[in-house]
């Protein structure tokens, strides 16, 4: 496989004007024009500022914030090209048509009828759940327009060819294992549709099956108030907790100890990954640790479109600032450090930089690769590298993923954030593409096997009997 690279020309440019003084300049970053300036009393204030569809916003302030924005988006966001590309759609016309009318039209204007309505528009033209505007509009796992319709079938499977349903997605139409509570593994029929109502049927000729809405099972436990990475014995098996893949030093300090932990989790024959409510992160976590178990190079089945060279660094000291700024920790010595560190990174100029067009492969150093089973528990909450790293689990160690499709926020990835300089808004944009086989975003990362609605929120604990009882 060839890895392709480029100039990266586009993603670099001449510094627009930020008078809150929110970025640093681009004579000290090697030419980005888009780091945060951690110093910035503006950038403090914009990361906990909060609006509603009511606020009224300065019309000439925003008209240059979203000149300001189009400049970002056509140098970093990877779906910049793709909307560019719509015949039916223009969406530098879009964005003239704001701007203009924000500098000719009323001195205040709602949020709602400016801002939010030009994000909606460009929502409305890609399927990018990573993009996204800060405030009223946007869910972060936004799983509620896809629903999962189900059937538990007896005998042999129907063959699916020339089936269809109603807003079904064709790539999602299959027949799938099934767990149930008196653990005997099924099959049901399952689409991902978008549908008006709790059932919608399928035809396949003459045949016809009614598919029922998977429900939604409620959420008991309070996920940010718990440890992001906790493992416990459970008899033979090791269950490892791991609530997300971010947070603040604590959180940090223990998904650092994840990889660390391998030596105690191989001695189990069975491991169970509960990551079920995981809505993302840093998935490398999940990558170290593989590379603990596994001996020997490994895809995870995609491709992806991304800089390359020292990009990394810039966009993870935004990563960084932004978290410092929302925990209160800009200013502690670990986050000065860190920073520090990632500015060391920084390239010298922007010819340093390129875009690739490569396989995503990561590298096994096992001295004692893992002979047991893997299962990984997914859910619908699960999100961004919740979902790629239960893919990494899946390709580096051969888990099986028990549950139900994850959220679907997974072809547009490395998603940062752009404060407006003059009204605050945030905007946030993915700066990596990913190829999958069939399409993920807004459908999930399909299962090897279902779980039964009522057994999605049981302790792993009690889960275990029945996946044991799947064929390896």
């Amino acid at each position: 496989m060839m890895a392709f690279g480029f100039p990266l020309a586009a993603f670099v440019g001449l510094f627009a004007a930020d008078p809150a003084g929110m970025y640093l300049p681009p004579s000290e970053t090697g030419g980005s024009e888009y780091q945060f300036n951690p110093a910035s009393v503006e950038l403090r204030r914009a990361v906990k500022t909060d609006v509603r569809k009511d606020d009224l916003l300065d019309a000439r302030a925003l008209a240059d914030d979203l000149v300001f924005l189009r400049r970002a988006l056509r140098k970093q966001y990877v779906g910049y090209p793709e909307l560019l590309q719509l015949p039916d759609f223009d969406v530098e016309g879009l964005f003239d048509e704001h701007v203009a009318r924000l500098r000719s039209g009323a001195a205040k204007v709602k949020y709602a009828d400016s801002a939010l309505a030009l994000f909606l528009e460009l929502k409305r033209h890609i399927e990018d759940r990573h993009l996204a505007l800060y405030g009223p509009g946007w869910n972060p796992v936004p799983k509620d327009d896809y629903t999962e319709y189900q059937t538990v079938i007896s005998g042999p499977a129907p063959a699916l060819e020339g089936c269809a349903a109603p807003g079904g997605r064709p790539t999602t139409l299959r027949v799938a294992p099934v767990l149930p509570a008196s653990g005997r593994p099924g099959q049901l029929v399952t689409v991902s549709a978008r549908a008006p109502g709790q059932s919608l049927e399928l035809t396949c000729g003459q045949r016809r099956l009614t598919l029922t809405g998977r429900p939604r099972v409620p959420v008991e436990e309070e996920l940010s108030k718990k440890p992001a990475y906790e493992w416990r014995r459970a008899g033979e098996a090791a269950i490892i907790r791991i609530r997300r893949y971010y947070g603040p030093p604590a959180d940090v300090a223990r998904l650092e100890q994840l990889a660390r932990d391998y030596a105690e989790h191989r001695r189990a024959p069975l491991i169970v990954i509960d990551m079920r409510g995981n809505a993302g992160g840093d998935d490398d976590y999940a990558d170290r640790w593989i590379a603990k178990a596994r001996r020997g190079d490994w895809e995870k089945g995609t491709w992806s479109l991304n800089p390359v060279g020292s990009f990394l660094p810039w966009y993870v000291w935004n990563q960084e600032v932004w978290a410092a700024i929302s925990e209160d920790r800009v200013d502690d010595p670990t986050s000065v450090a860190r920073r520090t560190q990632l500015r060391d990174q920084w390239p010298r100029s922007p010819a340093e930089l390129s875009i690739a067009f490569k396989p995503d492969r990561a590298q096994g150093r096992a001295e004692v690769p893992y002979r047991g089973r893997v299962f990984v528990l997914v859910d619908r909450r699960c999100g961004s590298s919740g979902e790629s790293a239960a893919l990494a689990f899946r390709a580096g160690v051969g888990a099986k993923l028990v549950g139900e499709r994850t959220a679907g926020l997974l072809e547009y990835g490395n998603a940062r954030q752009l404060v407006l300089p003059r009204t605050r808004l945030v905007f946030q944009f993915a700066t990596k593409r990913n190829y999958f086989p069939t399409p993920t975003e807004g459908l999930g990362v399909p299962v090897d096997v279902y779980l039964a609605p009522e057994l999605m929120s049981k302790p792993a604990e009690e889960l275990i009997p029945l996946l044991k009882t799947l064929p390896r």
